[in-house]
């Protein structure tokens, strides 16, 4: 049904995604963005997952430009400044939890874990000059707001960074199956999901 779905960012680049399901929880939105935001944008209340199902473009954040294009997860970290600059229109599933997103233990996969985070992109800083605006406005997305915030120069000006906890993309196309044949599993990580049982050698 959310392909007959209409967000007013489809259709006004000032406007916003639209929400689709909230709880104390988290928040789930729907954008189709086809233009620059005039705007920058910072999520308070928690980390941003977005799903990339159609489109490509650019995300301008503190820590650097991020590309992003199908198939990409986009993380960014609570109250991360970021803006999404299109090169058409994009849909994006948008997940706002207020409990941080964690990667699941590999269990007896181990090293044969169906992903390799090495192939997650990470952001390198970039200086960005004022455009010649007189303000620049970020909008803090939280419980009973929007709140603007308007600034007398680039917030995107940033011209380093250091830490564990950034923004990335991660593409699905990156990620293998557990059962596909591109992967191969431990025999021990087999048995355990078919339930079947090792026989044990040894002398009584």
């Amino acid at each position: 049904m959310t392909t007959d779905l209409k967000p007013s960012d489809a259709t006004d680049a000032a406007c916003t995604p639209l929400l689709l399901f909230s709880n104390g929880d988290c928040r789930i939105s729907l954008s189709r963005r086809g233009e620059a935001m005039p705007f920058y944008t910072r999520h308070v209340d928690g980390d941003l997952l977005c799903f990339v199902h159609t489109g490509a473009g650019l995300l301008e954040t503190e820590f650097g430009p991020l590309r992003y294009r199908v198939g990409d997860w986009i993380y960014l970290p609570k109250a991360c400044t970021g803006r999404q600059v299109p090169d058409a229109e994009a849909t994006l599933l948008m997940v706002e939890a207020t409990d941080e997103f964690r990667v699941p233990p590999p269990g007896p996969l181990g090293r044969h874990f169906p992903f390799d985070p090495s192939q997650a992109t990470i952001p390198e800083p970039a200086p960005i000059d004022d455009d010649g605006r007189d303000e620049y406005e970020v909008l803090l997305v939280h419980e009973g707001g929007p709140t603007s915030l308007y600034y007398q120069h680039n917030p995107m000006d940033v011209e380093g960074w250091r830490g564990d906890n950034f923004p990335f993309t991660f593409n699905i196309a990156d990620y293998n199956v557990v059962a596909s044949e591109s992967v191969h599993l431990p025999p021990a990580a087999g048995a355990a999901s078919d339930g079947v049982r090792q026989p044990v050698r040894g002398r009584s």
